[in-house]
């Protein structure tokens, strides 16, 4: 069945106002009403999309409960006037909603889900709800009037929503607070993610981290070690990516700490990978003694597989 024809019985009956399939129109609808919008992305002549449509879209439950709250955009990719609005948002794979603010703000992305319309449009309700205080939280946070773990929770939420800029904002307002180790660890990741892990800002703060736990009381040498050995993996020198977890390994991995058995498992993957075989049952029979009983078997089986592989 058509999209077009779909959008047409459905929602001919319903209120201008509340969907809407031009998404032009939508937006000024959200600046008029000063509502939140979805943006249901949705495929001409794809199945799984005329099921959405059908099933959660013009659903009864599900509109009564965004009736007033919340603006329904449906926006077709397969017509050439959307495609622009698909690159926007970068949509690959239909059907999808995108869930904007009343000032048009990204806040989530959600696939297709077949569960209870209502539910559905209660969660887009909670979400939009949540970034709302969000919003208000992080204009105090930013003013100093919040604590540390606070602060940790607005900067894993801005990470959730890419907001690049809240992110690092709440990392310099968090390193002179009681959470400083944890945000100069953040800080560190970052600047490896930019390329930048043999920079002078990054060898200084790598130190510095160091110097402040230097018994990986707070696992910030795990972190660093993971963090070092992510940035490498795009690196081709197989040993060399290796080497920060290798160290860390030798410096910390005889404690039974928790995830001490996934690092090993990493080290010894990439070893068999590069079939260094001894190195890899060596790891991976170090993994199996740290592991929790629940994993103990399945390692077992990469440890036998090693064996044989030898």
């Amino acid at each position: 069945m058509r999209i077009g024809f779909l959008l047409f019985l459905f929602f001919s009956t319903l209120s201008a106002e509340q969907v809407l399939t031009d998404y032009a129109e939508a937006m000024k609808q959200v600046e008029r009403q000063k509502l939140p919008v979805a943006i249901a992305f949705v495929k001409e002549n794809e199945p799984l999309s005329a099921q959405f449509i059908k099933e959660t879209l013009s659903s009864e439950a599900f509109l009564n409960v965004l009736n007033h709250k919340m603006i329904i955009a449906i926006v077709d990719v397969s017509s050439e006037k959307n495609h622009k609005v698909q690159k926007k948002y970068g949509i690959i794979g239909t059907p999808v909603v995108v869930l904007l603010d009343d000032d048009l703000e990204f806040i989530a992305l959600s696939g297709y889900k077949s569960e209870n319309p209502q539910i559905f449009a209660q969660e887009l309700l909670s979400t939009f709800a949540e970034y709302k205080q969000y919003e208000l939280k992080r204009k105090s946070a930013l003013a100093g009037q919040v604590s540390g773990k606070e602060l940790k929770r607005l900067y894993q939420k801005s990470n959730e929503l890419f907001h690049k800029e809240d992110a690092i904002a709440f990392i310099e307002a968090g390193i002179n607070s009681d959470q400083s180790l944890y945000f100069l660890t953040e800080k560190y990741r970052n600047i490896v993610k930019n390329g930048k892990r043999k920079s002078p800002e990054a060898l200084d703060l790598r130190k510095k981290l160091v110097t402040q736990d230097p018994n990986n009381e707070h696992l910030t040498h795990y972190h660093i070690a993971l963090i070092d050995y992510e940035d490498n993996c795009n690196d081709d020198q197989c040993r060399e990516r290796l080497a920060p977890l290798v160290s860390y390994l030798e410096h910390f991995g005889s404690s039974n700490h928790k995830y001490h058995w996934q690092l090993n498992l990493i080290v010894a993957q990439t070893e068999l990978n590069n079939k260094n075989f001894a190195q890899a049952l060596h790891y991976a029979k170090q993994a199996k003694t740290l592991a929790p009983s629940d994993q103990k078997q399945a390692i077992q089986e990469f440890v036998d597989s090693i064996a044989s592989s030898r």
